[in-house]
């Protein structure tokens, strides 16, 4: 190919990507994801230990009622569950610097080691009733 194939070649791919880079709409949502390292489900939801930016573990009380809002125009927070490397996760979503919602991905079946049972789980019902959807990393 000659050289002033190449530069034209190359400037009209140069073309096409910004057409569509600048044709993409911005979404309203901010989001992080997290490993998760251990996840206790509870009657009141599920307490999530996850790995901060520094490996640290944190926790986080993600209640019941998250999943269960029914709001028409509200994202509601979803529980998946399936096989991979790349299970167990969290994803957190933030719309315009607040909390919005969380999408958590779990291993399909208790037997994996990612799940848990808590010892005494009546002495969490608190934490779940008070929650401060705040994550640190």
């Amino acid at each position: 190919m000659k050289t002033g194939n190449k530069k034209i070649l190359s400037i009209l791919i140069l073309l096409v990507t910004i057409v569509m880079l600048s044709s993409a709409t911005k979404s309203p949502y901010y989001n992080k994801t997290v490993v998760v390292t251990k996840v206790y489900p509870h009657k009141l939801g599920y307490l999530v230990y996850y790995m901060a930016n520094d490996l640290s573990l944190k926790s986080a009380y993600l209640p019941q009622t998250l999943f269960d809002q029914q709001e028409p125009g509200v994202e509601r927070s979803k529980v998946f569950t399936g096989y991979g490397k790349e299970y167990p996760y969290l994803t957190i979503f933030w719309k315009e610097g607040s909390f919005s919602h969380v999408k958590l991905y779990l291993v399909e079946g208790y037997s994996d080691f990612s799940w848990g049972s808590l010892a005494n789980p009546d002495a969490h019902d608190e934490n779940f009733k008070n929650a401060k959807l705040e994550f640190d990393f």
